[in-house]
């Protein structure tokens, strides 16, 4: 991965563990404060659109790892969408 990923995952991680480990101590009272509950519910949304950003730059950054491996980018496509479908019921 490169450098400039693996940094932005080093971020996403540190807020994962805020998130996991330490919200709840650190800012549960928030929860109870009208302007302090929009803060956070701001703070996760914006957690939440990261992940959702960097999985599609992880996606982006194996599938290029394997093309230039020698694996068709149209199979990859494929095979995705063949295994989406299949948890999907269809």
């Amino acid at each position: 991965m490169s450098d400039d990923l693996l940094g932005k995952l080093k971020e996403f991680n540190e807020e994962r563990n805020w998130l996991v480990h330490r919200s709840l101590d650190q800012d549960g009272e928030d929860l109870y404060l009208d302007e302090l509950r929009y803060i956070l519910i701001k703070r996760i949304e914006s957690f939440s659109a990261n992940a959702i950003k960097l999985q599609k730059l992880v996606s982006e950054e194996v599938v290029e790892f394997t093309v230039s491996k020698g694996v068709d980018r149209d199979w990859i496509n494929q095979r995705a969408e063949q295994q989406i479908n299949s948890l999907k019921g269809e």
